[in-house]
């Protein structure tokens, strides 16, 4: 320790810097650790859901890509994080969760809500254009042109396709399990 800020101001970059640090917990069976990122996710889940209201104007939730340990946004490249897909990849850990656990409590009281709820964030966001197909309003690839108007699209990159089309995906089979409509599309 030298004194200063640890990395990344100390934040939580909901990217692969928080990603790889539970994504080896699921299939190495260590289920009590992984769960201290979805029982963190759950427990600022509200102040996320403002967030989103406040920044995007919408329901349901997202999460910003940097945060601080209360869930509340910290700022850094707009791309990282006011992103329109963090939750989407967030969400996964919600299904990991379950999926190597087969916990239906967790799958019933956390995975499913949490679901729920981006996508009733995701639906308002996208837009649905008769030629291009689903998209966002604006579109980016982490790290792509760093922090300039250039790392932003006016056409959905595959990086927020891929995370919207496996959140629906992984949705899919929690909403078949529990019978719930909204996420079988």
């Amino acid at each position: 320790d030298n004194g200063n800020l640890p990395p990344w101001k100390g934040d939580f970059h909901h990217d692969l810097n928080t990603q790889l640090s539970y994504w080896p917990g699921y299939t190495g069976n260590h289920l009590d650790l992984t769960a201290s990122y979805t029982n963190w996710l759950w427990k600022v889940k509200d102040v996320n859901k403002k967030w989103t209201k406040n920044y995007f104007g919408l329901d349901g939730l997202n999460v910003p890509g940097v945060t601080t340990i209360s869930g509340k946004e910290m700022g850094g490249w707009i791309q990282y994080s006011m992103s329109p897909t963090t939750a989407a990849w967030i969400a996964q850990h919600f299904y990991w969760q379950w999926k190597y656990s087969m916990d239906e409590k967790f799958l019933t009281g956390r995975a499913a809500p949490y679901f729920n709820e981006v996508e009733k964030y995701l639906s308002g966001i996208q837009i649905n254009d008769a030629d291009k197909g689903i998209t966002l309003p604006l579109s980016s690839s982490p790290e792509y042109h760093n922090n300039s108007i250039k790392a932003w699209f006016s056409d959905i990159t595959n990086y927020d396709l891929a995370l919207i089309r496996n959140f629906y995906y992984r949705g899919s089979e929690i909403a078949a399990l529990n019978n719930d409509k909204r996420l079988l599309k």
